[in-house]
């Protein structure tokens, strides 16, 4: 994910759109788990700026409830 994060700030999208979509694919209850909350918060972000949902509702559900209100609420 910090991969995905760099790419995108440095203005690579295609690279960032890559790697975020392979996070996606990979998603799962555990692995979000296991992200620190400002990985996870990007992950989420820049899944919704580039159009890959999370492939389950549920799994997007648990992501926003391991964030901070103040992070949840800017998604």
């Amino acid at each position: 994910m910090s991969l995905a994060a760099v790419l995108a700030q440095a203005q690579q999208l295609d690279l960032a759109k890559a790697q975020v979509s392979r996070c996606i694919q990979e998603a799962d209850a555990r692995k979000l788990r296991s992200l620190s909350e400002g990985a996870l918060y990007r992950l989420l972000v820049l899944s919704d700026a580039f159009g890959f949902p999370l492939p389950d509702p549920a799994l997007r559900a648990l992501g926003e409830s391991l964030l901070s209100p103040a992070l949840r609420a800017e998604l």
